[in-house]
């Protein structure tokens, strides 16, 4: 049996469900122990062990410092690198046994930590998040920082070919590629046809973040009403743009066709996809994304931005349209196209394509990369 440790900034994030369920499937499938280390938990582990940095005293954590520093000589080498203020949160990583250690967050661990670990002879896998490989790499030195992290790894993990594309592009690095899976939802939940009744019903998810492209959204909603289409859109997220889009709404006299309904827990959110027409997501940066993966497994046509790997989800003319980000007016006239696709033929092709994106599959790939003997 192995020892797979997955290292995570918080256990229990709202806005990414899918780690949480990806470590219950893990969890239930296969031999190996798998455990969560973290700096904070915000919900119930759900049968898997959490250890968090701040389970560890003060007083505690200085007597293992002084313990690992008498017996380990690599350990002295770290702690003379970075000083217990930078060191004291990993003690309890570093103390524990583990044979390979899955970074899902890049950026949370310190190269000098990697550096350690992989003296250990760990196995280390990090799976490449769109912040570390496109936003971080925007700057020189963060950009060294992933490069000097990504070549310490066994195995470099992409969620998509647009990640596998871009680590190649800027690093000349190879990585797997797998997709992150989804669990199917009961066919009850499903749309069964996408009729526009008296008005067309749209929704978007996303935390509201810059990247979400939410403003897009708005602007393209505030056209479509001015020549007279009736139309509302929800928008499901929370996030720190939260009283700007409202402040921007109210200015366009938009309070009776959008409407922030702020954050809606996951498993209730897929319940409502079936009551809308479409959905859309204009994001300026995505390395792949879970609810886009939602909409095309729930049947809901969509309208998105040809940023990332989106476009391996949703393909133009099949499941929805791409338009171009950097003309987000084609947004408007994409939604009619969307609305005009053939149900019956929508599903047809969505009921092959969204085998690619089952959790099961995506479970089978990462027990091969961690079960390998490569170091």
């Amino acid at each position: 049996m192995k020892k797979i440790c997955h290292i995570l900034i918080v256990y229990g994030n709202k806005n990414q469900n899918y780690t949480t369920e990806l470590l219950k499937g893990l969890n239930n499938s296969d031999s190996n122990y798998h455990f969560v280390y973290s700096h904070a938990q915000l919900r119930a582990s759900e049968g898997i062990n959490v250890f968090q940095s701040k389970d560890l005293s003060r007083f505690k954590s200085f007597l293992l410092l002084i313990s690992l520093y008498i017996k380990d000589q690599e350990f002295r080498v770290l702690y003379n690198q970075v000083g217990y203020k930078k060191i004291y949160k990993w003690l309890i990583l570093i103390n524990l046994e583990v044979d390979v250690i899955h970074i899902h967050h890049l950026h949370a661990v310190p190269k000098e930590v990697i550096v350690y670990l992989k003296k250990k002879k760990i196995r280390l896998i990090a799976s490449l998040r769109g912040r570390d490989l496109i936003v971080n790499t925007k700057d020189k030195l963060k950009a060294d920082d992933v490069l000097k992290k990504l070549k310490l790894m066994s195995v470099i993990h992409s969620i998509s070919h647009y990640m596998a594309f871009e680590l190649k592009s800027k690093f000349e690095m190879s990585s797997e590629i797998i997709y992150r899976g989804i669990q199917m939802p009961e066919e009850l939940n499903l749309k069964k046809s996408n009729l526009v009744t008296d008005s067309i019903k749209i929704l978007a998810v996303g935390r509201l973040d810059w990247e979400k492209g939410h403003i897009y959204l708005i602007e393209s909603i505030s056209r479509l009403v001015k020549k007279g289409h009736k139309i509302t859109l929800d928008i499901y997220g929370d996030g720190p743009l939260m009283e700007f889009l409202n402040f921007r709404i109210d200015q366009l006299g938009l309070n009776d066709h959008i409407i922030l309904k702020n954050y809606v827990d996951n498993s209730k959110l897929k319940l409502l996809y079936k009551n809308y027409n479409l959905a859309l997501q204009p994001s300026l940066t995505e390395a792949l994304s879970n609810g886009l993966i939602d909409f095309m497994i729930h049947d809901l046509p969509c309208v998105i931005s040809d940023e990332g790997g989106m476009k391996e989800i949703i393909i133009h003319g099949r499941n929805g349209f791409v338009f171009n980000i950097q003309n987000p007016t084609e947004m408007d006239d994409y939604i009619f196209e969307a609305l005009k696709i053939d149900f019956n033929k929508l599903k047809e092709f969505n009921d092959v394509h969204k085998k690619k994106f089952y959790i099961k599959n995506e479970i089978k790939a990462l027990e091969d990369l961690y079960t390998r003997n490569d170091r």
